[in-house]
């Protein structure tokens, strides 16, 4: 089952509300494919980095819409940080990939 990050960021409504805004990294955990979903209040692109125990990124994506999938079949078996940004803030989510 997918657990979704959440943090609080501004909107532009013309009450100036904050809104959530939700990351779901699923499968997780998984082996070769991983879905990242991220609902925000704007649409906007997306910097996505996964990087390992150590902090090292070990892959990087950009996308534009609520959701992408990476390959990530030749990360090795670990734990690894799922790291998602954009002007609305920084989401961060533990992945663990198995073989």
């Amino acid at each position: 089952m997918a657990k979704a990050a959440r943090q609080r960021v501004a909107s532009n409504n013309m009450y100036d509300e904050e809104v959530p805004a939700e990351l779901t990294v699923f499968p997780n955990p998984t082996s070769y494919w991983l879905s990242i979903r991220l609902f925000t209040p704007r649409k906007e692109e997306n910097l996505v980095l996964i990087a390992d125990a150590m902090g090292k990124i070990v892959a990087r994506s950009i996308f534009g819409s609520e959701e992408d999938t990476m390959d990530i079949g030749y990360l090795l078996p670990g734990i690894y940080l799922v790291v998602v940004t954009n002007s609305n803030g920084r989401w961060i989510e533990k992945l663990i990939v198995n073989k």
